[in-house]
């Protein structure tokens, strides 16, 4: 879990390699998910993406299938604004 300290807008960068045939993956804010995907094959790479304000006290939380190398696995947040 990651807590947002600044308000602002962000971008949220998710990217995994699914290990799994009908795995899934999400990206969400407050227990509420923002943004999900779902891999229809195993060993197949996917990135979900998103911009969203986040005010002081909101956290981002990623849920899902992911690789077990981290040459596959990124989770990136950018503040825009």
């Amino acid at each position: 879990r990651m807590i947002c300290l600044v308000d602002g807008v962000y971008e949220i960068i998710l990217t995994t390699r699914s290990t799994e045939t009908n795995g899934t993956a999400s990206i969400n804010i407050n227990e509420n998910t923002i943004i999900y995907g779902n891999f229809p094959t195993d060993n197949s790479q996917h990135t979900l993406m998103h911009s969203v304000p986040l005010k002081r006290g909101d956290y981002v939380m990623i849920k899902g299938s992911f690789g077990t190398s981290d040459n596959y696995s990124r989770f990136e947040i950018k503040k825009l604004s």
